[in-house]
């Protein structure tokens, strides 16, 4: 028989999450997440572009025009 634990997360990041989840199941979901986690030189990258971020040299994209942008391409 499987184990099962319970992660608390805000409903904010749920809400994103399930945005790319789509039809599966959130256990299929977070397998294929942790089977696909980035390699070393994609972890330096990502984490060059956070400090990018946080030194505010490039602009992120706010959540809520990502939301936005979805739900107009949903009622397409």
């Amino acid at each position: 028989m499987p184990e099962y634990s319970t992660i608390t997360l805000r409903a904010e990041i749920k809400d994103r999450l399930a945005l790319v989840k789509g039809g599966k199941s959130w256990d299929a979901f977070f397998a294929e997440v942790a089977d696909q986690l980035p390699v070393d030189d994609a972890i330096a990258e990502m984490e060059s572009r956070l400090a990018e971020l946080r030194e505010r040299k490039v602009q992120g994209v706010p959540w809520s025009a990502v939301k936005a942008k979805r739900a107009k391409a949903r009622r397409k």
